[in-house]
């Protein structure tokens, strides 16, 4: 990566204080091109506290903060006031189908595209839970198998 620009995967068990703390330190630098460049994955697992203190540094001038998250409703209103919400649309289930279909084919197993896109439109459009899926249909196949 360039060296304005950091990538923070924020999960549990990740001390957002220390989070806040880094990018804090990265920001105090000159930055070499135009700006400092932050992306914060999950934001939403940050606890309300460190929230407040991601808010304070959004305000520097020569920082961007590109963030990800699955559940907006857990970010603060004062971090969603200084974003710019760029929606990614799942992608529609005849989409998944080719894929899914692959990886039971990879092990020999198969059931029909209207099964498939049955279980495909349960998940969601959330492409672990349909990867996931797969994975367990392989496995059920495979036990009954053995």
């Amino acid at each position: 990566y360039p060296s304005n620009y950091d990538i923070v995967r924020i999960g549990s068990g990740n001390d957002g204080v220390k989070i806040i703390q880094k990018i804090e330190q990265q920001a105090s630098l000159v930055p070499l091109q135009t700006n400092h460049y932050f992306v914060l994955d999950e934001v939403d697992r940050l606890k309300a506290e460190v929230m407040g203190s991601l808010k304070q540094l959004m305000n520097l001038r020569e920082c961007v903060f590109i963030l990800t998250t699955n559940n907006l409703s857990a970010i603060e209103g004062g971090v969603l006031s200084r974003c710019i919400r760029i929606d990614c649309n799942a992608a529609p289930d005849v989409a998944w189908l080719p894929k899914v279909k692959q990886i039971l084919a990879d092990y020999n197993v198969t059931r029909t595209d209207a099964e498939l896109l049955n279980l495909i439109k349960n998940c969601n459009g959330d492409a672990r839970e349909i990867l996931y899926t797969a994975q367990r249909i392989v496995a059920s196949d495979l036990e009954l198998a053995a």
